[in-house]
Formats: C-alpha cells, sequence, structure tokens
C-alpha cells in the first residue's frame, strides 16, 4: 500500500482514488536536522505530515531542554496555519531532530 495507507490513520477506510485525489495538493519539503519547520508566533500558511525523520515540538524557544512532545512519521501538525481566522500565528516552533520529509498543504 501507499505511505497514506500504511500511516495516516486520519485516512483509514477511504477508497485509493480518493487518497490520491488528496495527496494532489500536497507538495514534498525537505528539512535537515536542526532548521525549525516553522518558529512560535510566526504567521503560518501550511500544515504538514512528517513522512520521514524526526522532529520536536517546542513551546516557545528550541533548546532541547524544552521540547514538549515528539511528532511521529504520519502525524499531522501546523493545520493551523490553514485556518488564519482562527489562529492568527503559530502556537509553538517545530524543529527537525534529524533530516525530515515532509508533505505540505498551503492555503
Amino acid at each position: 500500500g501507499t505511505f497514506a495507507e500504511k500511516n495516516l490513520s486520519l485516512l483509514r477506510g477511504y477508497p485509493k482514488r480518493d487518497i490520491g485525489s488528496i495527496f494532489v495538493h500536497f507538495s514534498m519539503v525537505r528539512f535537515e536536522q536542526d532548521d525549525y519547520l516553522y518558529r512560535y508566533k510566526e504567521h503560518g500558511e501550511d500544515m504538514f505530515i512528517l513522512r520521514s525523520g524526526a522532529v520536536e515540538v517546542h513551546d516557545i524557544a528550541g533548546s532541547a531542554s524544552n521540547a514538549t512532545d515528539v511528532i511521529n512519521i504520519g502525524d499531522c501538525f501546523g493545520e493551523e496555519g490553514l485556518f488564519p481566522e482562527l489562529c492568527w500565528c503559530r502556537t509553538h516552533s517545530v524543529k527537525a531532530v534529524d533530516d525530515v520529509v515532509c508533505f505540505s498543504l498551503s492555503r
């Protein structure tokens, strides 16, 4: 099966043709270790799905001591960037722990 079929619980049960029609709207983006995918209080326009690698969520600054969560392969994050009327800026920072590949959806 495809990455989406294997890793995205929110799409389980959807027909393959529907999954394919969803993913044509996504781009593949790469980040290197220690890159920020986005930072706290930045304006956001994208959501991400982690395809490979590892990222950490930080409340405000980017030190390892304040990592509050780890995002797993197949997890969606940054979705608030798609809804500016609900959230005008990022509520946390996300940093690559190692080299990362994500699917990105922009508004």
